[in-house]
């Protein structure tokens, strides 16, 4: 996205007319077309490393165990060695009648335990349909305790529920058992977060085996070595994840250019502002970058521009 702006000028008064004496106008006029020729802006191009920007990353779902007999409470530790299957996904089953290939149809106990990503800054519903024993600990604390033998809700009912406070970008430790008693055989686990009125299986993407480890994101900021005072001159801002890219010269937001929408380009994003500036001496320049993808907002490095303004002739 590219946006055109210019800048109040000290020297823009040179072009208001005097009704009292044209003459004085021009004589102005012609002072300050003689500085606008001889206006110059350096600008050094450079390539910046973000600071604390991060690009989002994908799960691939939690570890899952099985064995036979066991129960709800049976320790972690247990499913290292008395396991009948083994798997890695998100907790969305329904086995019928049957149960996991390899184990018992009835009377045996899975095992979930992992990473969840929160997508979502606040307080997120989490709803359990299990047929029949849950047990979900959530960042250490006990989340669900669904000991009950029972068949399994459906569609938006729940067998159990909880709320828990998270934030956006942050993983949390997940432990959870189910234990099947006799007949049917189901396992779920979904949520639902910023005022949705549905709950969905909690998805692949947001689950891991392992910590989230979310890797920093590279910015670079381009522009052109020089330019005539006034005219435009190109700030490019370049990430590997997407945002709105917000441009600052002296510290300050540069009018037109706050929020653009970073355009994907193969595998970047980019904005573009174009920047008429009317400062002179040396000027600090710098982006930001507020991630869609849930990453963490980030800040470009600062760079100095040198714009000079030689002596007009007489």
């Amino acid at each position: 996205m590219t946006i055109e702006i210019e800048d109040s000028s000290p020297w823009d008064e040179a072009y208001h007319d005097d009704p009292v004496d044209p003459q004085p106008r021009a004589s102005r006029l012609r002072r300050s077309q003689s500085i606008l020729s001889s206006f110059l802006i350096l600008i050094a191009s450079s390539s910046l490393t973000a600071l604390p920007a991060k690009a989002a990353v994908t799960g691939t779902g939690l570890s899952i165990y099985y064995m036979n007999s066991g129960s709800w409470s049976t320790p972690p530790a247990a499913f290292t060695t008395g396991t009948c299957a083994t798997g890695t996904g998100e907790i969305n089953f329904n086995w019928g009648g049957s149960g996991p290939s390899g184990c018992n149809s009835d009377n045996f106990t899975a095992y979930a335990n992992g990473y969840i990503l929160a997508p979502f800054s606040g307080s997120i519903d989490f709803c359990e349909q299990t047929d029949d024993q849950f047990y979900m600990n959530l960042n250490g604390a006990l989340a669900i305790n669904d000991t009950s033998a029972k068949a399994a809700a459906t569609g938006n009912s729940c067998n159990g529920t909880s709320s828990f406070t998270m934030v956006a970008g942050s993983s949390y430790p997940i432990d959870v058992w189910m234990h099947e008693m006799s007949g049917g055989a189901e396992w779920r686990l979904l949520w639902k977060y910023n005022g949705a009125a549905n709950y969905s299986i909690v998805p692949l993407a947001n689950l891991n085996p392992t910590a989230f480890v979310v890797p920093d994101v590279t910015l670079s900021f381009s522009a052109p070595t020089s330019a005539t005072y006034r005219q435009s001159v190109n700030l490019t801002a370049t990430s590997d994840a997407p945002g709105k890219i917000t441009f600052f010269a002296a510290g300050r937001v540069i009018p037109g250019c706050k929020s653009l929408v970073a355009v994907q380009s193969g595998a970047s994003y980019s904005s573009t502002c174009k920047y008429k500036a009317s400062l002179h001496g040396q000027i600090s320049l710098h982006f930001s970058i507020a991630p869609t993808n849930g990453a963490n907002p980030g800040r470009s490095n600062t760079t100095t521009l040198l714009s000079s303004v030689r002596g007009s002739k007489r």
